[in-house]
Parts: structure tokens; C-alpha cells; sequence
């Protein structure tokens, strides 16, 4: 495994490449790693040496570990020390903050729509969280596979889909997809050309491998 600052290196050069934080490959045992080492520095909320490290590790703990339940008791579980509580609103506003100076997406419609204001970017940048990709493609982007006449092919006929019905779905994706914007129409249009068999949708791996899973799955 990489050092703190090997790390931080790696994605500074790789978060500017990228929409989502989310996108950006990582695997689940370097998150682990990545959180075991900001454990021993995370004496401040706001690291100055690691602030990539951190925005990481805050969404691939929502990309790997979140469940639809809670958010943020899994980032207590990675990052707590017995001497060092995270404060959970200055690291949302942190997050935040860390959004707009790297000029990435902050999702502020959705949280004028309702959604939790320092938990809501975090899980957008997750995309659609590893647990959550059952229900996305159940009931956000099957239905317009197996009958697009009824129920909508294009991102809008979607969204407008879900406004009308969306029982069933985890209120994070409903959120993301319906109020996501651009980063959200562009996530389902990857989707859905993956379906379709396209090799090159420029999707993360592990988003990749979880849909493939699913279609595996639901034809056994």
C-alpha cells in the first residue's frame, strides 16, 4: 500500500479528470488504508496536507459502505480515534467547501429540493452507492430497457417516470436522478449504453461490474 501523501498526490492529479468523486478508481482496501492512516492525523477535521485524501474517503465510504440507512455512523467507524470525534456539520460544510474551490459539481438543487445539506453532495459524488445499484437498475433503468414506449428511453421521459411513481426506491437515487442534473442524465445515458453492449462507456469498474452482476442475476 501507498503512503498519506502518495495518496494525495494520486488524486489531486486524478479529481480534476473527473465529474464525480465516485469515478475516480479506488479500491475498497485502499479506502481502508486511506482511513487508517487519516486516523493518525485527523487532529483537525481539515487535514491541510490531505484534503483529497479526506473528500476520497468520505465518498468511497458512501460508494462502498453506505446501505441506504445511515451515512454517517460508517464514517465514524473509519475515522473516529478515542481521542478524536468527527464533528459531522464542519465536516459536511468542509466537503462542501472542498466542492467548490476544486470547481466540482455540489449538487445544491437537490438539497433546495429537501435532501440533507452536508450528507446529500457526499452521496451524489458516490453516484449510485455499491448497495444501491440493485434498486437503481431495477427502477430506474430496466423498465425503460424492456418497454421504452411505456415507460420513457430519454433522461427527461425517465425523470418525469419517477417523479410520477417512485416507490421502492432508495430516496438517494430517486434524489440523484430526478434532481442530479447533468452529472445524473449522463450516469443513466452510461447505464443504459452498457446494457446495450457498449465496451466503452468510460464508467468506473466497480459501477461496471455491480450492473453486469445484476443483469447476470436477474436472467438465472
Amino acid at each position: 500500500m501507498a503512503t498519506l501523501l502518495e495518496y494525495e498526490r494520486r488524486l489531486r492529479d486524478e479529481i480534476p479528470r473527473h465529474r464525480l468523486i465516485g469515478e475516480i478508481p479506488l479500491e475498497e482496501a485502499e479506502l481502508d488504508d486511506i482511513c487508517r492512516q487519516l486516523r493518525s492525523v485527523l487532529t483537525d477535521i481539515r487535514p491541510r496536507d490531505y484534503p483529497h485524501c479526506l473528500a476520497a474517503a468520505l465518498v468511497n465510504i458512501a460508494k462502498f459502505r453506505y446501505d441506504g440507512h445511515e451515512y454517517w455512523p460508517k464514517v465514524r467507524s473509519l475515522l473516529d480515534t478515542v481521542d478524536n470525534e468527527i464533528n459531522q456539520p464542519e465536516l459536511g460544510q468542509w466537503f462542501g467547501d472542498f466542492l467548490e474551490r476544486n470547481h466540482l459539481p455540489t449538487f445544491q438543487q437537490l438539497v433546495e429540493e429537501g435532501a440533507l445539506p452536508y450528507v446529500t453532495p457526499i452521496l451524489a459524488h458516490a453516484m449510485v452507492p455499491r448497495a444501491l445499484v440493485p434498486s437503481f437498475m431495477e427502477h430506474v433503468i430496466w423498465p425503460s430497457i424492456t418497454d421504452p414506449e411505456r415507460y420513457g428511453y430519454g433522461f427527461s421521459e425517465i425523470r418525469e417516470r419517477l417523479i410520477k411513481k417512485h416507490v421502492g426506491i432508495p430516496r438517494s437515487v430517486y434524489r440523484f436522478v430526478v434532481y442530479g442534473g447533468r452529472a445524473a442524465e449522463d450516469l443513466v445515458h452510461r447505464t443504459m449504453d452498457l446494457v446495450y453492449g457498449s465496451e466503452d462507456t468510460g464508467l468506473p469498474s466497480w459501477f461496471v461490474e455491480h450492473v453486469l452482476a445484476w443483469m447476470v442475476g436477474r436472467e438465472q
